[in-house]
């Protein structure tokens, strides 16, 4: 006798349980999947910041000015002689530009926004995940203070030694207060290399013989910085 053969396999009420289930999971799963990226993406954004920042700052002290774009990180601008980077990896170029460029986690280039207000201060800034400056932005705030009033008083030491060695070998000769003219003279003798960094501070304020000196040009007297000193009365 034959016996009746019978296929095994799913009904349509099955499938359609199957799939709704399936879809729930799936509403509840990639929510929560796309939290969890993009938290990590604005966590790795933020390293990025901090990375540049600190890169920023070796860029200050090397060139004695603020960056005026993240790509000045990466390739050497054509005037900043002190220039020792790339100060972080060539990662990628800017999609729109060509050029070397830091990205976010969006593949965004990172942007550096001055501070209309303090030439020390600047925020690197990524316009977070929707690429539009707004309240999700992400930004590290820079200043760079520390390694500007670090450059400067460099640059007076050198200049104040120079003063100190020049008079010393030149005992009852005046030397001109004027400071350019004063400097130009330490060269003319040997005493300040023709190159040095000794005419403004790291602010781009010109150095000037200390107020408290005798007008007379028989007078010892030493440079300051006014921009230091400037910050030095803000702070009391």
């Amino acid at each position: 006798m034959k016996r009746a053969s019978r296929t095994s396999g799913f009904t349509l009420l099955e499938l359609v349980v199957v799939v709704a289930i399936l879809t729930i999971l799936a509403g509840v799963a990639l929510p929560v999947a796309g939290k969890a990226w993009t938290s990590a993406a604005r966590r790795a954004t933020r390293e990025r910041l901090t990375e540049l920042a600190r890169a920023s700052l070796e860029f200050v002290r090397d060139v004695g000015r603020n960056p005026a774009d993240v790509e000045e990180l990466l390739v050497r601008p054509d005037d900043a002689a002190g220039w020792l980077g790339p100060y972080v990896a060539i990662e990628a170029v800017d999609p729109a530009g060509g050029h070397p460029a830091a990205l976010d986690a969006w593949s965004r280039p990172i942007r550096i926004v001055p501070d209309a207000d303090d030439a020390s201060r600047f925020v690197l800034a990524s316009p977070g995940a929707d690429g539009v400056a707004n309240d999700d932005d992400l930004a590290v705030a820079v200043d760079t203070t520390p390694v500007r009033r670090e450059r400067t008083l460099r640059a007076l030491d050198l200049a104040n030694d120079a003063l100190a060695r020049w008079r010393g070998a030149h005992l009852g000769e005046a030397l001109d207060r004027d400071w350019p003219r004063a400097r130009a003279r330490l060269v003319l003798d040997g005493y300040l290399s023709p190159g040095s960094d000794t005419v403004r501070d790291a602010w781009g304020q010109e150095f000037a013989p200390e107020s408290a000196a005798s007008a007379s040009t028989n007078a010892a007297w030493e440079l300051v910085s006014p921009a230091l000193l400037a910050r030095a009365r803000a702070q009391r």
